[in-house]
């Protein structure tokens, strides 16, 4: 399956080293398949992705993405990933 990810225009070349990095490591993008909560919306993109082990790293590649670039979301990124079937408050 072809990687899914809305990128507009403007966001094509500062999002191109993250999209290499969804291409090379074969990371699959759902077009409409997981609940919200497993989507991750990030202004003014939208990337779903299937949440497994590996697609964690890919988490944490947007965040530093959006914290190096000072991308304003309208809400805070969370500072650390939380495995499904492990959550705690």
């Amino acid at each position: 399956m072809i990687p899914t990810c809305y990128l507009p225009r403007e966001a094509t070349v500062t999002m191109r080293d993250l999209t290499q990095h969804i291409e090379s490591n074969n990371i699959q993008f759902f077009k409409d398949e997981l609940p919200k909560r497993h989507k991750f919306i990030i202004q003014p993109f939208v990337i779903r992705l299937m949440m497994d082990m590996k697609r964690y790293e890919l988490i944490d590649l947007i965040i530093q993405y959006v914290e190096e670039n000072n991308i304003d979301l309208g809400w805070k990124l969370p500072q650390k990933v939380i495995m499904p079937g492990n959550v705690s408050n």
